[in-house]
């Protein structure tokens, strides 16, 4: 389930001008800060520069 959740948060990263607060919450979580560093483990990335790098592709 977790995986399912950072795939969504991460095409609302590249595709959407969603607030991480935003998306935080549209993935299940509710703790902004824990999202944050669950993120960065997954994709290396923290949520605004995985937004810059991918955005593009969108």
């Amino acid at each position: 389930m977790q995986q399912l959740q950072i795939e969504a948060a991460r095409t609302l990263f590249a595709s959407t001008a969603e607030t991480v607060d935003g998306i935080t919450l549209k993935t299940g979580y509710e703790n902004t800060s824990s999202f944050r560093k669950l993120f960065k483990k997954c994709t290396i990335l923290p949520p605004s520069q995985y937004r810059k790098k991918f955005s593009h592709l969108f």
